[in-house]
């Protein structure tokens, strides 16, 4: 009768998801982002190397200016989504993310110098996530957030399933061209479930300093854990696995395999986020697991080894990462200062990340890839 009862209430719950028009529209526009972005994500620093001829140190010192510019950005756009609706910043970054891939198409026929590039990018991401993480906070459910951000997960990752390998074997076989363009149509269509829906602008303002208030500071070390983590897995470790195997389809294989894995287990680990007595013991078990198999991808040279280590670290984080979100989310429900804290720690993350590879090589930034696990002992 429990596990019946237990059931049913699942059942209503989805089917709360399902009625609940905004989320139905975060969810599709969302979706339709990531699928874009898988297709490129982690070519992007290939395409510097191979089309454009860029060193390792080039690319990281365009990422690197990339992560300062989100710094400066995110008060700015923090304040014009509070100006002029979340909604309308999210419909916006659509036609800037062409752009930038637009840009990136022509650096290698034109003089276009990696900053305005670098530039377009801060600037589209931040405009879209500030305001979906806002948005999907209010139209969430507060007893079921980590269940919803589990679902939410389930999607990024279910649609972004075939884009890595897809684009691996578009650049193979018909090049970088036709992969940027066929990502802008993806893009296109990201913007159409928020043009569709009410564009309510929601005034309101806050003080910027209010995010740096001395009771944050746990959380912002815990971010700034966090985005060394997240450049970690989005470029650090991608352009050492091109660098290594040299064969773009396999990279593709790869961060699809870590896609299906996710995909698969977010809902269950976003439904354990729920019940609070194991949250904990969730957290330092992905700590541990996640913070030990970075120094260990030094002895790791082989494809099948590299893909078992991708998706057991990236299953691992999902213990920290969906937990994280839930308490993010509830967090900017009554605090909308709360995104500029993390935002400038994820990008605090990123610049320490990226300049200790830069500095000292992959290896030494693998090891503090692991020793920044420590961080979320303090959540």
């Amino acid at each position: 009768m429990m596990t019946m009862n237990h059931n049913i209430r699942h059942s209503h719950h989805i089917l709360r998801i399902t009625k609940n028009k905004e989320l139905i529209e975060i969810y599709a526009s969302v979706a339709l982002r990531m699928m874009a972005f898988s297709l490129v994500g982690v070519f992007v620093p290939i395409y510097f190397i191979r089309e454009l001829g860029f060193t390792v140190n080039k690319v990281l010192l365009f990422y690197l200016y990339w992560a300062i510019m989100t710094i400066i950005l995110t008060p700015i756009v923090a304040k014009l989504s509070a100006r002029f609706g979340f909604k309308k910043m999210m419909f916006a970054a659509a036609p800037i993310a062409i752009l930038y891939l637009l840009l990136l198409n022509l650096m290698k026929s034109y003089d276009i110098h990696y900053l305005w590039v670098a530039f377009l990018s801060a600037v589209s991401m931040q405009m879209f996530w500030i305001g979906f993480h806002i948005d999907f906070s209010r139209s969430s459910d507060k007893q079921k957030m980590g269940e919803e951000v589990g679902w939410w997960y389930t999607i990024l990752m279910a649609v972004g399933l075939a884009g890595p390998i897809l684009g691996g074997v578009l650049i193979k076989f018909v090049g970088f061209g036709m992969l940027f363009m066929f990502a802008s149509l993806v893009m296109v269509l990201s913007a159409v479930p928020i043009l569709f829906s009410k564009l309510k602008v929601t005034p309101g303002d806050f003080k910027i300093m209010t995010a740096f208030r001395k009771e944050y500071l746990r959380d912002f070390v815990v971010y700034m854990a966090y985005g060394i983590k997240e450049i970690a897995d989005a470029l650090i470790w991608p352009l050492f696995i091109f660098l290594l195997l040299d064969d773009v389809v396999k990279l593709g294989a790869i961060f699809s395999a870590v896609a299906f894995a996710s995909a698969v287990s977010s809902p269950i680990i976003g439904k354990i986020t729920d019940k609070h007595q194991r949250q904990g013991l969730l957290r330092s078990l992905g700590a541990i697991v996640d913070g030990i198999s970075w120094p260990a991808r030094i002895l790791f040279k082989t494809f099948p080894s590299i893909l078992s280590v991708s998706v057991v670290s990236f299953l691992a984080f999902l213990m920290i990462d969906i937990p994280l979100y839930k308490k993010f989310y509830e967090c900017i429900k009554d605090h909308t200062e709360c995104i500029v804290m993390r935002e400038t720690a994820l990008a605090t993350g990123r610049i320490i990340a990226i300049s200790v590879v830069m500095l000292l090589g992959f290896y030494a930034g693998f090891w503090v890839m692991g020793l920044s696990n420590l961080a979320y002992l303090l959540l």
